[in-house]
């Protein structure tokens, strides 16, 4: 698992906290939940990253695809935490990428559905955990699931 992604490859997980990022940032309004709305989003990834030169120049191109004003640390109750580490983690990206910044770019662009993917399985993941961890508080008991979403978000 890599900064938060189900994969070992530096590239992919790279794409993927970049589309992350813009995503959870994106404003709901603008991006409404819909039955083709990945469809919508991965020809959003894929014309961004085709015509970017660089991650900063993707990130900008994507931003208004997604409907994004602005990338927003803060999001929900609760996720705080997990957000302010992955703003932490796209910065230190953005700076010293771990992956050579044109393989992310290829990735994104010829590996799309990869990334999209990804990111949907994690959102998926934070969801699930989120349920666990609103039940165990009305129950009082701590599911395993919980914990993994809690060790993920400290090794992040």
């Amino acid at each position: 698992m890599t900064l938060g992604f189900d994969t070992e490859r530096a590239d992919a997980s790279v794409a993927a906290l970049l589309i992350y990022v813009v995503y959870r940032s994106r404003d709901v309004a603008r991006l409404k939940v819909s039955l083709d709305m990945w469809s919508r989003i991965e020809r959003f990834v894929k014309a961004a990253a085709k015509r970017a030169d660089s991650l900063p120049t993707f990130i900008e191109r994507l931003m208004p695809r997604l409907g994004c004003e602005v990338l927003r640390p803060v999001r929900e109750a609760g996720e705080e935490q997990g957000a302010t580490r992955d703003f932490a983690s796209l910065t230190s990206i953005l700076d010293a990428p771990p992956a050579d910044p044109h393989a992310v770019l290829r990735v994104l662009h010829r590996e799309t559905s990869l990334c999209v993917l990804l990111v949907r399985e994690r959102l998926e993941r934070e969801r699930v955990a989120r349920e666990a961890a609103k039940a165990a508080g009305k129950q009082g008991v701590i599911d395993e699931g919980a914990e993994f979403q809690l060790e993920l978000f400290e090794a992040a």
